[in-house]
């Protein structure tokens, strides 16, 4: 055990992802102490005076507000950390992304099948159609001599 030392993290995204766990562990252990720090200054102890319980009551009213605040502040460091790792997750999670770019390429080459498939059945319609067309009005009427596109020939 004293042979081993901690796993070195080898991204960046591991060193950041331990270093947010670390302040992840503080934040929540700050929350923890400053509640029970709370908890220990609303015991009631009897034996003290009256002038002396006032001013030791705004003492513990203001080191509560402060505590109260300390933890709030953790809370919203909680939070913003949430985000972090979201975005952090989001955007290193390479698996995924290449998984979701593979299979819209797929998407991609199945459509272009799909419309060079349509593109050849019009083709092949319309080639049978003008073959057809040149059966019924006569083969290749531009190449006759009666072409009314071509100048007369001059004499």
């Amino acid at each position: 055990m004293a042979g081993r030392s901690a796993p070195v993290p080898t991204t960046k995204a591991d060193s950041m992802i331990k270093a947010l766990g670390k302040k992840q562990k503080d934040d929540v252990q700050s929350i923890l102490s400053n509640m029970m720090e709370i908890l220990k200054l609303m015991k009631v102890d009897d034996d003290r005076s009256a002038p002396v319980r006032a001013q030791t009551a705004e003492q513990d009213h203001l080191e509560m507000s402060v505590r109260a605040s300390n933890m709030i502040r953790c809370a919203e460091s909680l939070m913003n950390l949430n985000e972090e790792l979201k975005k952090l997750f989001f955007l290193n999670d390479f698996p995924f992304i290449s998984q979701t770019v593979q299979r819209a390429r797929e998407k991609a080459t199945a459509e272009t099948k799909e419309i060079q498939k349509r593109m050849m059945n019009v083709y092949t319609e319309m080639q049978t159609e003008l073959y057809d067309l040149e059966e019924e009005y006569g083969s290749c009427w531009y190449l006759k001599d009666n072409n009314p596109f071509t100048p007369a020939p001059s004499r």
